[in-house]
C-alpha cells in the first residue's frame, strides 16, 4: 500500500481558498467541458436508460468510491465499504474506465501487474491482501488489452506490464488447463 493514502489534489491545493480561487479562475473553461460533455453524451441516440446506467458510473470516478493517492496511484473500493482498494472482482465487469479515461485504467492495471502482483498467485484480488480470485485474475488481462487499445497504441505502457501479464496467463493455464488450453475451474 502507499505509505499515505491521502488525497492528490492536496498536492495541487493548500485549503479551500486555493480551490474556489481555482475553480473561479478557470469558471468558463469549467462551464464549457460540462456543457460539451453533457451534450455528447445526452445528444447521442443511445437509450436514456442505457445514457442514465453509463452516466452514473461516470461519476463515481470521482468519489469517494474511487481516488488518487496523495502520490497518484487510482484506487477505489466497491462502495459500501467492503472489498476495499481495488478489488479486480469488482473493477474488472466495467470498462468504462478504459474507454474515457485510458490513463486512470492504466495505472489501475500498473497496480495489478506491478505494485501488488504477487508471482505465485499473479494479481491480487485486493491492493495489499494477496487474496487472489479469477474473474478479478482474468479481468486483469483483458482490461489490460482494452488499455493497450484505448490508451497505448504506440506500446509504451505495455512493456512495463507485460511480463507480469504473461506471467499470470502461465500460472492460469498450469493451475486450471486440464490439457485442453481452456481453464476450466
Amino acid at each position: 500500500l502507499p505509505s499515505i493514502l491521502g488525497n492528490y489534489y492536496g498536492n495541487l491545493f493548500g485549503n479551500a481558498r486555493d480551490v474556489a480561487v481555482s475553480v473561479h479562475r478557470r469558471i468558463e473553461y469549467l462551464r464549457g467541458a460540462t456543457r460539451a460533455y453533457v451534450d455528447a453524451l445526452y445528444g447521442s441516440t443511445i437509450p436514456p436508460d442505457l445514457l442514465d446506467s453509463a452516466a452514473g458510473r461516470l461519476a463515481v470516478m470521482r468519489s469517494p468510491t474511487m481516488w488518487w493517492t496523495q502520490d497518484g496511484i487510482v484506487m477505489g473500493t466497491e462502495g459500501n465499504g467492503c472489498c476495499p482498494l481495488n478489488c479486480t472482482h469488482v473493477y474488472g465487469y466495467t470498462t468504462l474506465l478504459e474507454r474515457l479515461f485510458p490513463d486512470l485504467a492504466m495505472d489501475m492495471a500498473y497496480s495489478n501487474f506491478v505494485r501488488n502482483y504477487d508471482p505465485a498467485h499473479g494479481a491480487t484480488m485486493r491492493f495489499g491482501t494477496g487474496s487472489w480470485a479469477i474473474d478479478g485474475a482474468l479481468a486483469c488481462v483483458i482490461k489490460s488489452y482494452l488499455c493497450v487499445r484505448q490508451g497505448d497504441p504506440e506500446l509504451k505502457w505495455l512493456p512495463r506490464v507485460w511480463p507480469n501479464i504473461k506471467a499470470q496467463m502461465e500460472l492460469l493455464y498450469n493451475k486450471f488447463d486440464d490439457g485442453t488450453g481452456v481453464i476450466r475451474i
